[in-house]
C-alpha cells in the first residue's frame, strides 16, 4: 500500500510593540498563535485596536487568538467523517466556511469577553453589552490548513499573503475599501459576521508554499502592494537558503527595523510554510505581542 503524502507546516511568529507604542507608554496590543494536530494547523493573528476607547484590546487580542485556535479546532473534527477519514464536498466546506466560521469566532470571543468582563473587578460593569465588547476590540486573521485545503478569514485590516514557489503572490482576501484611516471593523462590531472575509483555497498535497500573516502596523511600514508583496518573495527565499531557524533568530530584530522605519505602530508577522515531513507533536502556543460596525485603531 501506497503511503498518502501528508504535508506538515512549519509555523512562527512574531510581535514586536511600535516605536510610537513605547513614546506614549503603551502596552503591546497585538497578539498571534497557533495549533497544530495530525492532519491540520491553524494560525491566528489579532491587533488590539489601542484607541482611548478600547482600554483592554490587548486583552481582547489575546482572547481572539485563543478563540481562533479552538473554534477551527472544533470545526476540523466537524470535517471527517469519523470512520473513513472523508472530507465533507465543496459544497459544504463552502458553506461551513461562509457561516459557521464567522457566526462561531463571533459568538464565542464575545462571551468570552464578557463573561471576564463581569468577573472582573473593573468599575465600569454597568455598561451596556455593546459597550463593554467595544473595550475589547480587535481584528483578527486566521488561517487554517489541512494536506488539501486551506481556509483563510479576516475580520479589519492587516492582510494575508500566499506565496507559491514559483513567486507568485496573491492576497485572496483583498484590503476592505470601506476602511479609511484608522477605521477598521471589528471582532466587537454588532455586524461582526457580516463583516468576516472568507477565502477557500483547494491545492495539491505536494504544492509548497507560503502563508504570510500579519497585522496593519506591517503592511502599512510598505510604500505601496508591490512592495509589501516582494516581502513575502524576500522571506520564502530567506527560508530556502538559510532555514527555518535563521527566521526565528532574526524576525523580532527585522520587525522592530520595519516598525522604526515604517508605521511606528505594533508590528506582527507569522507564517505557515508547507513542507513534507513527519507531524509534529500537537500543541497549543499563544504569544501576546501575546460606522456602527468598525472602531477606531491607533
Amino acid at each position: 500500500m501506497n503511503d498518502r503524502v501528508t504535508t506538515s507546516w512549519w509555523i512562527w511568529g512574531k510581535s514586536v510593540r511600535g516605536v510610537t507604542h513605547q513614546l506614549q507608554n503603551k502596552p503591546l496590543q497585538d497578539a498571534w498563535g497557533q495549533k497544530t494536530e495530525e492532519g491540520f494547523s491553524v494560525l491566528a493573528v489579532a491587533d488590539g485596536h489601542g484607541s482611548t476607547t478600547a482600554p483592554y484590546s490587548a486583552i481582547g487580542a489575546r482572547l481572539a487568538v485563543e478563540t481562533a485556535c479552538d473554534v477551527f479546532t472544533a470545526l476540523y473534527h466537524s470535517l471527517i467523517v469519523p470512520d473513513a477519514s472523508l472530507y465533507l464536498n465543496m459544497a459544504q466546506r463552502y458553506r461551513l466556511a461562509k457561516l459557521q466560521i464567522p457566526r462561531d469566532l463571533r459568538r464565542r470571543w464575545q462571551d468570552t469577553v464578557l463573561q471576564l468582563h463581569l468577573e472582573s473587578d473593573v468599575t465600569n460593569n454597568d455598561l451596556k453589552v455593546s459597550d463593554i465588547l467595544r473595550l475589547y476590540g480587535t481584528t483578527l486573521l486566521t488561517v487554517f490548513v489541512t494536506d488539501n485545503f486551506a481556509i483563510l478569514s479576516q475580520i479589519g485590516d492587516g492582510a494575508i499573503l500566499v506565496v507559491e514557489e514559483d513567486g507568485t503572490v496573491s492576497q485572496p482576501i483583498p484590503r476592505d475599501q470601506r476602511l479609511l484611516g484608522v477605521e477598521t471593523t471589528s471582532l466587537a462590531g454588532k455586524y461582526a459576521e457580516q463583516d468576516f472575509k472568507i477565502s477557500l483555497l483547494m491545492f495539491e498535497p505536494s504544492s509548497p508554499m507560503l502563508f504570510l500573516v500579519c497585522s496593519d502596523g506591517y503592511v502599512n511600514s510598505f510604500e505601496s502592494d508591490e512592495d509589501f508583496h516582494m516581502a513575502g518573495i524576500d522571506y520564502l527565499d530567506r527560508l530556502h537558503k538559510y532555514g527555518a531557524k535563521y527566521i526565528q533568530e532574526n524576525l523580532e530584530e527585522w520587525l522592530t527595523q520595519t516598525s522604526k522605519q515604517g508605521s511606528g505602530d505594533d508590528v506582527t508577522v507569522a507564517f505557515i510554510w508547507s513542507q513534507q515531513q513527519k507531524l509534529v507533536d500537537p500543541k497549543i502556543t499563544v504569544e501576546k505581542g501575546s460606522q456602527e460596525n468598525a472602531q477606531d485603531a491607533e
